[in-house]
């Protein structure tokens, strides 16, 4: 069993992607910014983290992802990441290959896979 961190700023959207992670039998947690998911995971042990890329204000996922991998507790830098977006752009497909984070276009089948490879690839 695993614990994730779901970051995205609408709330039927993190509900949604918390209720997949339970029924594969994961535990997580959903916070609305990057700001306080940075603080959470500074604080808490994460095995995933979950974020959509646009969160309304502050940080971009992004952006959060970037301080993640730049943290200076390598465990805390090397967490397992999926960009969840709508957004299809090659510039973003791009930085996910170089932050090692994996990327998943909202809609999409396969999101379940997705989190257990990234489960079974990295932690």
């Amino acid at each position: 069993m695993a614990r994730a961190i779901v970051v995205d700023d609408d709330k039927v959207v993190a509900v949604g992607v918390a209720t997949l992670l339970r029924s594969q039998g994961h535990q997580s947690l959903t916070v609305p910014n990057a700001e306080f998911a940075l603080e959470m995971i500074e604080t808490g042990k994460f095995d995933l983290v979950i974020i959509d890329l646009n969160l309304g204000r502050g940080m971009t996922g992004l952006e959060m992802l970037r301080k993640l991998r730049q943290n200076t507790n390598p465990v805390i830098a090397k967490i397992p990441a999926i960009l969840h977006t709508a957004n299809k752009d090659a510039a973003i497909l791009r930085q996910c290959a170089e932050l090692d984070v994996l990327y998943f276009q909202k809609g999409s089948p396969g999101f379940e896979e997705l989190i257990e490879l990234a489960l079974k690839n990295y932690t």
